[in-house]
């Protein structure tokens, strides 16, 4: 079985292999696109809020354009500069060409040592992606050529995805209480850390001139540019935990589900005074609907089995529910006003802003991950990469 394995894994390397050398001499290098059309972070931008309206516009129904199995489990995509990034958690990181699926680089030399990878940030025609022990490292989109590295001092746990906005890479660090560090993109070097309290599983998020993260029970913004606490919220307890905050048109959403603190908030960006409630058990996705500002959709997935519901951040009603095949799984994404969803069992949906599903599709495998950005919706189930464009 061991060399049944190895043989499979080594057929599927020798192939992408081969792939990237017929790239290189029949395909001319994939066009940049609009950088209003990159999916850059975790969530697609560097808010969190899942949302994007491309240039070139969305409609269903979808085709598949290309899929390709690059052999590992893989993370969320990064969609920039003509290409599709995906990494494996500590051995690969793959460049695809966006419009074909066909290789354009891979870079094994990632981690430093073999620890996991955590997921990664565009900008600015680099990459930037860490490892659980601390170890920031830049990688050019062009060729996949690493640009520098850096260990972050303090702390030894790091499991939350890197953001990157304006020259600057923020980092969420764990271990002896928290720290929250900015580092310059051009070099690597340190431009400031802070004590929090926490450091689990909170990528910090941005919006309102600030950068946010959320913990147990603490709640912060800080000023980009030097570190300073804007506003802090602390409630009764702290410990280990948090949850990545999500920004959108002057509030910042916080999933809490630390029993003392009791509730997930909506929070104004000022002060971080609590403007109301909701519940979610992913990271949610916000959009203004078409009806204008009156209707803010925060789209959440709830109870189990799972349902997508929209919310009006406005006044806690609920707009509509969905429920698809029962195992929505995916957090919510909105491409053009359209909700994009994928289930465990495969399915990708996606519905309208009233909730009516518009078009599905059955994937490759149970749906991971999903992103849109340059015309393309891409879709991560475990270890394959899918393509779907509008027909």
């Amino acid at each position: 079985m061991r060399t049944f394995i190895a043989e499979s894994v080594l057929a599927a390397l020798l192939a992408f292999a081969s792939d990237h050398a017929s790239a290189a001499q029949h395909h001319s290098p994939p066009h940049l696109g609009n950088s209003s059309d990159f999916a850059v972070t975790y969530q697609i931008n560097p808010a969190h809020n899942g949302a994007i309206d491309l240039s070139t516009g969305f409609t269903v129904p979808l085709e598949q354009a290309w899929s390709k199995d690059l052999v590992y489990a893989l993370d969320y995509p990064i969609i920039a500069d003509g290409q599709v990034f995906v990494h494996s958690g500590g051995t690969y990181l793959f460049g695809l060409d966006v419009t074909n699926g066909h290789s354009t680089w891979h870079n094994n030399k990632l981690d430093g040592g073999g620890l996991g990878l955590q997921g990664m940030a565009y900008d600015n025609g680099s990459l930037f992606i860490l490892n659980s022990d601390g170890l920031l490292l830049s990688f050019a989109t062009a060729d996949g050529k690493k640009n520098w590295s850096t260990s972050l001092p303090l702390q030894y746990m790091f499991n939350a995805p890197v953001m990157a906005v304006n020259g600057q890479v923020f980092i969420g660090g764990t271990g002896v209480g928290g720290d929250l560090y900015a580092v310059d993109e051009s070099n690597g070097k340190l431009q400031w850390v802070k004590p929090v309290d926490g450091g689990d599983f909170s990528s910090p998020a941005y919006g309102d001139k600030g950068i946010y993260v959320a913990y147990p029970c603490r709640y912060y913004k800080f000023k980009p540019s030097n570190g300073k606490v804007l506003w802090e919220i602390a409630g009764n307890d702290t410990g280990g935990g948090g949850a990545t905050p999500v920004y959108f048109g002057k509030r910042v959403l916080i999933q809490d589900d630390t029993p003392t603190c009791g509730a997930d908030t909506v929070r104004n960006t000022r002060n971080g005074n609590e403007t109301g409630t909701f519940v979610s058990e992913t990271t949610p996705a916000v959009f203004q609907t078409s009806k204008g500002k009156d209707l803010v959709c925060g789209v959440f997935l709830y109870d189990n089995p799972k349902i997508m519901q929209c919310t009006d951040l406005k006044t806690g009603a609920l707009v509509w529910s969905f429920t698809g095949d029962g195992r929505l799984v995916t957090p919510p994404i909105v491409v053009n006003g359209l909700v994009v969803v994928g289930s465990l069992l495969g399915e990708l949906y996606v519905v309208d802003e009233n909730g009516k599903e518009v078009w599905s599709t059955l994937t490759p495998g149970p749906v991971t991950h999903i992103a849109a950005g340059l015309g393309t919706l891409i879709v991560i189930s475990t270890s394959k990469v899918t393509a779907y464009v509008p027909q």
